[in-house]
């Protein structure tokens, strides 16, 4: 970039910006969706579009900024549109995965607790089993003779009665 052209620039880019927010301020006073003309601008700032166009690198800027659009007429506005589209969905694609994502692990983390808190199978056919093979002198399961079986092993300590200690 020469030195003309970025004095060109530091003159034209405020005064550019400026016209744009001043369009969408407009825009919105009106109650109307803000798609920036680039031969209004042109007009607003007393030049021709083809002074504009050699600033369309910074007018784009600013409308990413203010999330703006600009209106087109030229033989690629179609497939700007789409590609704007396929951008939008892209974005929103990637804004719902990562959301379903997050759901999916708080649903692990809800499956994990009610796993951990819930009985095993061998917990529940142990206390049958038990019953069963005291009663009969049998296993139930396997049908062989139990003298006694062995006490089931428990993490859980006797507290005293209160009041003593």
């Amino acid at each position: 970039m020469t030195d003309r052209t970025k004095r060109t620039c530091a003159i034209w880019h405020p005064r550019i910006e400026a016209a744009i927010r001043s369009s969408q301020k407009k825009a919105a006073k009106a109650k109307r969706p803000f798609k920036l003309n680039l031969a209004e601008l042109a007009r607003d700032l007393g030049t021709s579009r083809p002074t504009i166009y050699k600033h369309e690198r910074f007018i784009e800027r600013v409308l990413q900024k203010l999330d703006a659009e600009r209106r087109r007429v030229d033989g690629h506005a179609g497939l700007e549109f789409l590609k704007d589209q396929l951008k939008r969905k892209d974005d929103e694609i990637a804004i719902l995965t990562a959301r379903n994502e997050t759901l999916m692990r708080d649903l692990q983390t809800v499956y994990d607790h009610i796993y951990g808190a819930s009985l095993t199978a061998a917990e529940l056919v142990d206390a049958v089993v038990r019953d069963r093979t005291d009663a009969d002198g049998q296993c139930i399961l396997c049908g062989s003779e139990v003298k006694s079986l062995p006490e089931k092993k428990t993490n859980v300590v006797p507290l005293p009665p209160k009041g003593r200690r």
